[in-house]
């Protein structure tokens, strides 16, 4: 019985075994058809990902030519649904109707396997909106067992951007005939053997040959004999270097007559090799016949344009040379009247500083037309920079009011300013704006009878907030017809008070071309007998707050002021060195007057002697001066072999104010420049200030 039992349990266990291996079996079956299963749900799907994104398009027609499948690319070019395609519409109704007979061509040979695959078909396509594009396709025939046709497998392009820059590459090639056509010049192009390949127009019609003539012609049979050595030399450079030459020939014309042109031949590169020369001729066979004539002409204009040269020089030398005329006595005027004004020489009346508060107005008259002239004549010679500033428009404009408050006053003139509360400031010139305003103001006081208005109203305009400065006032007005000749030099206008009151016709013609100067404008509205409107307008206003508040330059403001005036320096020992007499007392008694030594020197030459012999403190030099200039005093001083003498200080003082000069002086080595009329306490400020600067050392 025992024996029976032990391979009855054995068996069990077997079999228990086995089917315990059957389970892990089928559990790893199932496990790897899972994952089979995924990896191809995977691969499908990215099949079909590719298939839908992929760049060209892709469709499958049926055998009556029904579409069941087709990709997302296609559909987004034709614009339907995939609902809307798919096993609805077949590829002819798809196809614009100048294709579908090229189509049903090609199904019936694959049907009839005459061929089993095509490629590069051009079709247009029907997109869902009606319009068109141009497709590239491929087509595939699918057979079963039996050889029948049972699908169709097309792959496409969108070939319409293509399409249309062939079309458009074609027009423009038959513009470029048409232009080299019609084109005036002679137009050739030849091979290295000399060879003539192309020929345009008026090549033909100039040289006299037909189109089947000139494509047989050599070009050394065009080229005159005396020119062909200098034709083979530019093929020869050409193909070295290929760099566009000029060049002058003479073609020879089909009876033998020689034309003479001119042009530029040039390389034409393919795969870096030269293939051909380029040729673009200009006949000039009429021109060398009239180069008799038109060099006449140039040398008379060569001759008139000398002469301006030179007038425009005499010009230039004619006011530099009045500029110091006028400048150099005015300076003694107005530096004396300073001078006395400070009380150099003594205590003074009031009466007497009225007295000379009016000879000073006179001359800083006399001044401001100097300065008028010259800054003309900058202007028009495009030499004048403008000194660019935040400008306070409050400030500037009572500065510019205040200097014909007085003019007014006198006439009994109402005298109003309103600037707008947004008007802060503006980026501008401040001395230039300042001069456009009073010149403007001054006019309107002087043709303003008494009793009338004159105003300054300031506001922001446009859209960029650009400032307008409107001068108005209550006189005669402007007449329409005299409006043009408003801004010309040197013109005034005809009729009563213009005839009554002085002027030089410089005013508006300064401040037209220093408001054009600012990148503004300047328009004018006037009614003849109710008066006249000036509006400045001037691009990019300041928001918020500028400072600046106009200095007064009254006698009666400047002698209130020397309260605040710093005490007097220490003595400095300044050399004068100057021809003339009254600028030499001048400046002397002021500077004494302020406890300074002073020393003279009469020309350029005496200057360098006195200051290798004294080693002043600092040196006033002027720059005209006999036997030796300032400009060539100051080099030599600079350039002596003994330091202390290298080191004067030197303030180079002229009467030219023209420009370069100060750039001219600085470069012979002076240390600053000061133009004439000179400010005495300006003058005395930096006489302190280089003087101090040297004492203390770099």
């Amino acid at each position: 019985m025992n024996t029976k039992a032990e391979p009855d349990s054995e068996v069990e266990a077997l079999r228990a075994r086995v089917a315990e291996l059957e389970r892990d079996a089928e559990r790893t079956r199932l496990q790897l058809r899972a994952t089979i299963e995924q990896r191809v749900a995977e691969r499908t799907e990215e099949q079909s990902d590719l298939y839908n994104q992929a760049p060209c398009g892709y469709h499958t027609l049926d055998e009556r030519g029904i579409i069941v499948r087709i990709n997302d690319t296609e559909l987004d070019w034709l614009g339907y649904l995939r609902e809307e395609i798919v096993g609805r519409k077949t590829i002819f109704e798809l196809l614009a109707p100048e294709s579908v007979e090229a189509a049903r061509h090609l199904r019936r040979r694959l049907e009839q396997r005459e061929i089993v695959a095509m490629d590069g078909c051009e079709m247009v396509m029907l997109r869902a909106d009606g319009s068109r594009f141009m497709g590239l396709f491929n087509f595939a025939g699918i057979y079963d067992a039996s050889g029948t046709l049972q699908r169709v497998r097309v792959t496409g392009t969108d070939v319409t951007a293509r399409v249309h820059a062939e079309e458009a590459l074609r027009e423009r090639e038959a513009l470029l005939q048409g232009f080299l056509d019609t084109s005036s010049d002679l137009i050739q192009s030849v091979t290295l053997d000399g060879s003539l390949i192309y020929t345009n127009r008026i090549w033909r019609e100039t040289l006299g040959y037909t189109t089947e003539e000139a494509v047989l012609l050599s070009v050394f049979s065009v080229v005159a004999q005396e020119d062909l050595a200098r034709w083979q030399e530019a093929m020869a450079a050409l193909v070295e270097r290929p760099e566009p030459l000029p060049i002058e020939l003479r073609l020879r014309t089909k009876e033998g007559v020689r034309v003479f042109v001119e042009g530029n031949v040039s390389a034409r590169i393919q795969n870096g090799r030269t293939v051909a020369i380029d040729g673009m001729f200009r006949d000039v066979s009429a021109r060398r016949r009239a180069e008799a004539a038109i060099l006449q002409s140039r040398n008379t204009l060569r001759y008139a344009n000398e002469a301006m040269v030179r007038a425009s020089a005499m010009k230039d030398e004619f006011i530099a040379g009045m500029s110091h005329e006028l400048r150099t006595p005015l300076n003694a005027v107005l530096g004396l009247c300073e001078a006395l004004q400070e009380e150099a020489y003594g205590a003074l009346e009031t009466k007497q500083l009225r007295a000379l508060g009016r000879i000073e107005e006179s001359g800083r008259h006399l001044l401001s037309l100097i300065n008028d002239v010259l800054d003309l004549s900058k202007l028009d010679a495009r030499k004048m920079d403008l000194d660019v500033t935040k400008v306070s428009i409050r400030g500037v404009c009572a500065a510019s009011v205040r200097m014909v408050k007085e003019a007014a006053h006198t006439k009994q003139l109402s005298l109003r300013v309103q600037v707008a509360d947004a008007c802060y400031g503006i980026p501008a010139d401040e001395r230039k704006l300042k001069q456009i305003l009073v010149n403007l103001l001054s006019n309107a006081v002087k043709f303003t009878p008494s009793g009338g208005s004159v105003g300054l109203d300031v506001e922001l305009v446009g859209a960029e907030g650009d400032v307008c400065f409107t001068v108005w006032d209550t006189g005669v007005g402007i007449a329409p017809e005299q409006v043009p000749l408003l801004f010309h030099p040197f013109v005034q206008l005809d009729g009563k008070l213009a005839r009554e009151h002085a002027g030089t016709g410089l005013g508006l013609a300064l401040v037209r071309r220093l408001v054009e100067l600012h990148g503004g404008g300047i328009t004018l509205d006037s009614t003849p007998g109710k008066g006249s409107r000036f509006s400045v307008v001037l691009h990019g206003a300041i928001s918020g707050e500028v400072d600046g508040t106009p200095p007064s330059s009254t006698a009666f403001a400047r002698r209130s002021a020397r309260a605040t005036i710093a005490p007097k320096p220490g003595s400095v020992r300044v050399l004068i060195a100057d021809d003339d007499d009254n600028n030499v007392t001048m400046l002397g008694d002021f500077l004494r007057a302020r406890g300074h030594d002073v020393l003279v020197a009469r020309d350029g030459r005496e200057v360098v002697l006195l200051t290798r012999e004294l080693i002043p403190d600092v040196i006033l030099m002027d720059v005209q001066m006999p036997v030796l200039d300032g400009l060539g005093a100051t080099q030599e001083i600079r350039a002596d072999a003994d330091p202390q003498v290298r080191a004067v200080p030197i303030i180079l003082v002229t009467a030219l104010a023209m420009l370069g000069d100060r750039e001219r002086c600085l470069a012979a080595g002076a240390d600053d420049y000061v133009a004439k009329p000179v400010p005495l306490r300006q003058l005395a400020a930096l006489i302190q200030r280089i003087y101090l600067a040297r004492a203390v050392g770099p």
